[in-house]
């Protein structure tokens, strides 16, 4: 009876607390976060949630919030919440014995991620739960604006309210949660008309299934093992194609796509103080991860064309003259489809010949006495994207796509760290553009620690989660978060990228796992591409980078904790 009367008494003092504290948020427009004992006003909740972005009949953007107040109501929420410290901790650990946690209210995804922690799936610091919910893709909702997309919409690239004067948006993907093999509510595509025949052969499987009933997951391609977890894989589906119509197409667009390796580095451990794990996606399509990204776009084409939906094949186009450009060209191929490929005029004529042998169209772009700030073959790109080329690119914001199959590498790094029994604490991950990072994270979930890396001459996404800790929703300031960094220059010149095109999404994947964005040296970013050749890969200095990040981190890691980088960029 007395633990009943004390259970009643600590649920009432929280409420009422809870209640005083979200009144106090909503007076300045912000959130509250408890890590730890102590509590802290926050003005980056959940840096993607859907939110309007207009005020007025105009629909001019709405005026950044006033922040004059934060500090006043910090300090008197702080009061407010002391005396209920205590319960808040009992609270916590009655949810989750992760090593860190936090714990996000009153937002939509504050709920969300204290809903995963209490079932046990959003503990930090703890390899993901193969039991957690799986979703199938739904739809796409834009970061920005939440406005929605059906997933039956043929090329969905953006968010249809972008246009030249508000380009600031980006659509995601939109789940609807099913437990692992329970039939969902609506099967996708049912709606649609799509035949009601089972999913074939090894779609849908994780790894760990695979090796349990001792199939050989060495000639296993991701594609068709993640296939129904995909989203053009629910956009055929909900036009009429069946499962096994899905996964022939797979196998005849992009059948070599294969598992690639993921093991403990003795040389790395040695050398950081922790268990460094990599994977190794440099014998991966095309010499990195980003043939996965621009598999999904061009599945999504062929689906569309098998499908009686499109009539006509406009040109492929991508600003690129790395990694992401020799992808783009080795799948285009694979089609005979038309590709242009934007580059600076200063990219090595290695490359441009190898585009060249490809097929690509290669265009260098000289900046124009009119361009506006920014990369000239990104202005190109964009051209030839609004006179009907089809963004065939890695940036979320041009391609909504491409965030859909970069996350086999997450499913897969998740299914390989559980073959090995390894309980992975933290990714470290080499961001530029972003797309990366987010699709890393999406595959993972929150329970592994995702922090991100950048050069010291190149790190606007470190310099944006500052100024996002300044508004509220920062999505909604786009332009005044995520600048254009000046004069980039490093020797991973692949993750030069002015700006971090995913930003909202990468934001959004550390603040829920408990990630920072990290700046490496140029010292440790050379040193780093040393230990990784002298390691056995044959990898890039951009490819590298994500060990570079862990380098900078390497006194604040713990001897026994398992940290993952991705080796990706074959050394050329």
């Amino acid at each position: 009876m007395v633990v009943v009367v004390v259970l009643v008494v600590v649920v009432l003092v929280v409420v009422v607390v809870v209640v005083v504290v979200v009144v106090l948020v909503v007076l300045v427009d912000g959130a509250i976060v408890v890590e730890g004992a102590e509590v802290v006003v926050s003005a980056t909740p959940v840096v993607g949630e859907a939110i309007e972005v207009t005020s007025g009949s105009d629909g001019a953007r709405a005026p950044a919030p006033s922040l004059a107040g934060i500090d006043a109501v910090q300090a008197l929420a702080s009061s407010a919440v002391a005396a209920a410290t205590a319960v808040i901790v009992v609270t916590r650990r009655a949810y989750t014995t992760a090593d860190r946690s936090a714990l996000v209210a009153p937002t939509g995804g504050g709920r969300q991620r204290l809903r995963r922690v209490a079932e046990g799936r959003g503990t930090t610091g703890r390899a993901v739960d193969r039991a957690r919910i799986e979703g199938v893709i739904a739809g796409w909702r834009c970061a920005v604006c939440g406005a929605t997309v059906d997933i039956a919409t043929v090329a969905p690239w953006r968010c249809p309210r972008a246009d030249a004067d508000d380009p600031y948006h980006v659509l995601h993907l939109v789940e609807q949660g099913v437990e692992p093999g329970v039939e969902p509510d609506v099967e996708p595509g049912a709606e649609h008309g799509a035949d009601d025949d089972p999913e074939p052969g090894g779609g849908g499987s994780t790894l760990a299934e695979l090796v349990a009933s001792g199939s050989d997951i060495g000639d296993v391609d991701p594609f068709v093992l993640y296939g129904p977890r995909l989203a053009w894989w629910a956009f055929a589906r909900a036009n009429g194609m069946t499962a096994a119509a899905c996964e022939t197409l797979t196998s005849d667009v992009v059948g070599d796509f294969r598992i690639t390796p993921f093991e403990r580095s003795e040389l790395l451990s040695n050398e950081i103080g922790a268990n460094v794990w990599v994977k190794d996606e440099t014998g991966n399509v095309a010499g990195s991860h980003k043939a996965r990204h621009l598999a999904s776009i061009l599945l999504h084409l062929r689906a569309a064309e098998l499908l009686g939906l499109t009539a006509h094949r406009p040109p492929l186009a991508i600003a690129s003259c790395g990694n992401a450009a020799l992808a783009a060209a080795t799948l285009a191929r694979r089609l005979e489809w038309p590709l242009d490929v934007y580059v600076p005029t200063w990219m090595d004529d290695t490359v441009g010949d190898r585009l060249e042998g490809l097929g690509a169209r290669v265009q260098r772009c000289e900046r124009r006495p009119d361009d506006p700030p920014g990369d000239p073959a990104m202005l190109r790109f964009r051209e030839a994207r609004d006179a009907g080329a089809i963004p065939f690119t890695v940036q979320g914001p041009e391609n909504a796509l491409c965030l859909d199959g970069g996350r086999t590498i997450g499913w897969e790094l998740a299914d390989q760290a559980a073959i090995v029994g390894v309980d992975l604490d933290r990714v470290v991950i080499q961001v530029g553009g972003g797309a990366f990072a987010a699709c890393m994270g999406a595959g993972l979930g929150p329970g592994v620690r995702l922090d991100t890396v950048q050069a010291e001459g190149c790190a606007p996404l470190a310099a944006a989660w500052e100024r996002a800790t300044m508004v509220d929703r920062p999505a909604r300031y786009w332009p005044h978060v995520m600048r254009p960094w000046h004069a980039p220059h490093s020797v991973a010149d692949g993750i030069l990228d002015d700006e971090t095109y995913d930003w909202i999404a990468d934001m959004d994947v550390m603040a829920e796992s408990g990630g920072v964005p990290v700046v490496a040296a140029e010292s440790d970013i050379v040193r780093a591409h040393e230990l990784a050749t002298a390691a056995g890969y044959r990898v890039s200095p951009t490819g590298a980078a994500g060990l570079a990040g862990v380098l900078t981190v390497a006194d604040d890691l713990r001897a026994h904790e398992n940290v993952a980088v991705v080796m990706s960029g074959v050394a050329r």
